[in-house]
């Protein structure tokens, strides 16, 4: 009955064959949680198992052994794509999310009441066609409460979030890589290295370990960076007053004086636009900066 039951164990993990992970790969995984454990009959495990898997829409892994079968989910992963105006951008970031490596990922769109109507129109019937949910502001809010709405829309207190600007795009196994140090490194924010493109290329490499001290100084890590929702809910999200830039910068000042811990992946993962000087965001935050980061630490950390 046992050498029955592994094989046709064998046979439901052929039918889940894209959800096993390889053992070298099982370290990083190491705080997985399991939902589910089957046991019974061969033929009830895999009638059991099929049933329940085809239910769900999420990555798996999967742990045999001669009389049961555990299934774990990896954790999930929300990419937030605010949008105002760059419509023409947004299918490079789009394309970039669906090409990682990670699977357990989902793409919240949120549009700023963008005016390009047109090109508005052509992306929302692309995003429709892949079945990615957008929403639309009716009124325009600044980036930073567009994070917020599209980190609002995600149901569960423990994934995680990316942002990812419209504009930017992330390498394959930059999701990946970002989660096994997230659950490795026991650290609550992952950033990485970036490159720039478009208009001119260039290396970052921010800090390492940048603590609250070092980032009262200057921004040490990229705004694309991975943290937990439940981290977002727990230091107010992002401060909607910083409608003229450096919202991140103001976000990760508050994470860090709250005590969570960052950990920069030293590997470029990011790829940040750079557009003709002056019309980047950042490009316009700079011609405020002192009133806007002054305006950070009158009501934030």
């Amino acid at each position: 009955m046992a050498m029955e039951n592994k094989v046709t164990l064998g046979s439901v993990a052929n039918f889940l064959a894209d959800t096993i992970i390889e053992k070298q790969q099982l370290k990083a995984m190491e705080k997985t949680i399991r939902v589910k454990t089957f046991s019974g009959s061969a033929s009830q495990i895999e009638r059991d198992v099929t049933e329940w898997f085809e239910s769900l829409n999420s990555i798996q892994i999967l742990f045999t052994t001669p009389s049961s079968i555990n299934i774990y989910i990896c954790m999930k992963v929300t990419v937030v794509i605010p949008c105002y105006n760059h419509y023409k951008y947004i299918a490079e970031a789009i394309n970039s999310v669906r090409a990682q490596t990670y699977k357990n990922i989902e793409i919240i769109i949120v549009d700023d009441c963008s005016t390009e109507l047109l090109e508005g129109k052509f992306i929302s019937e692309y995003v429709n066609y892949l079945d990615i949910p957008i929403i639309h502001h009716p009124r325009n809010r600044g980036l930073a409460a567009t994070r917020n709405t599209g980190i609002c829309a995600i149901p569960e207190d423990d994934g995680l979030v990316l942002p990812l600007d419209a504009d930017d795009k992330i390498h394959p196994t930059c999701i990946e890589k970002m989660v096994a140090q997230y659950k490795y490194r026991e650290r609550d924010i992952i950033s990485t290295y970036l490159e720039t493109f478009g208009q001119y290329t260039r290396v970052s490499k921010p800090h390492p370990s940048p603590t609250w001290e070092d980032l009262r100084i200057t921004n040490r890590l990229n705004c694309c960076s991975l943290f937990s929702r439940r981290m977002w809910f727990n230091i107010g999200g992002y401060d909607e007053m910083m409608r003229n830039g450096y919202e991140d910068w103001c976000f990760w000042l508050k994470a860090t004086k709250a005590g969570y811990k960052i950990h920069t992946i030293p590997e470029i993962l990011f790829y940040y636009r750079k557009h003709l000087p002056g019309e980047s965001m950042l490009d316009k935050a700079k011609q405020t900066k002192q009133e806007t980061i002054s305006l950070c630490f009158s009501h934030g950390p």
